[in-house]
């Protein structure tokens, strides 16, 4: 319990138990493990040298900042190293049983084992095996901007394009609409030829169409449409009857 005070150098060649409070003024220097079990208070420089890397913090400690390709600084929890933080000149790793953050060569990764989590403001994304999940406050869905068209069989699509195909659909039920309202041949003639128009959502479309007696059997049937969404389709049958 009294003050120990050391003017010069002091090597120790065996274990020395400190239970009070510590104030070194001068250098310490240690070549061996060092353990400390209790809170640590560094509140002036700290310079840690590894060959020719040297890592150096400000008192009062706020920032540890590592120089030269060689150092590596690893923190780690002592416990089957579950838990760990390493710094070196390239790259910063923050991982526990496998799920983490790491940054390096320009590329940042966030991984989980389970699943991870990317949150903004009330706004969260998920990712898992089960695949990617969107939500807002309380679960409420959320709007995702931004996408591109979709190119392969596998990309999402946006509004855009659904709106491009419900149009194109749209335009095929009027010219359909418009090829039944063509009118049919009527009795002891031999040939007609009609023309009709049709809409649907917001879609129009034209449609001409000729119907042939080619005998007192034989009926052969004509017709094409076109729209502007849908572009042009036609379709021919023949029919008999006794």
């Amino acid at each position: 319990n009294s003050t120990l005070a050391v003017a010069g150098d002091a090597t120790f060649n065996s274990d020395v138990g400190i239970s009070g409070d510590t104030t070194m003024s001068g250098n310490l220097g240690v070549s061996g493990n060092s353990l400390f079990q209790g809170t640590v208070d560094i509140t002036d420089d700290l310079n840690v040298t590894i060959g020719d890397a040297s890592a150096t913090g400000t008192g009062p400690f706020t920032q540890l900042d590592v120089n030269g390709s060689g150092m590596n600084l690893v923190v780690d929890d002592r416990a089957g190293n579950s838990s760990q933080v390493e710094v070196t000149a390239t790259s910063v790793s923050l991982t526990q049983n496998g799920s983490g953050f790491s940054s390096s060569g320009g590329t940042t990764r966030l991984t989980g084992t389970t699943s991870t989590v990317v949150s903004g403001g009330s706004t969260q994304m998920v990712l898992s095996d089960s695949g990617v999940n969107f939500s807002g406050a309380g679960g409420a869905p959320v709007r995702l901007s931004g996408v591109a068209d979709g190119v392969a069989p596998t990309d999402a699509v946006n509004v855009r394009q659904l709106g491009a195909l419900e149009g194109k659909l749209s335009g095929a039920i009027a010219g359909t609409m418009a090829m039944t309202q063509l009118p049919t041949i009527t009795a002891n003639e031999s040939f007609s030829f009609g023309v009709a128009v049709g809409g649907y959502n917001g879609q129009s479309a034209f449609a001409l169409g000729g119907t042939a007696r080619l005998d007192n059997n034989m009926v052969l049937r004509g017709a094409a449409q076109y729209s502007k969404e849908g572009g042009v389709g036609a379709a021919v049958g023949i029919g008999w009857s006794w």
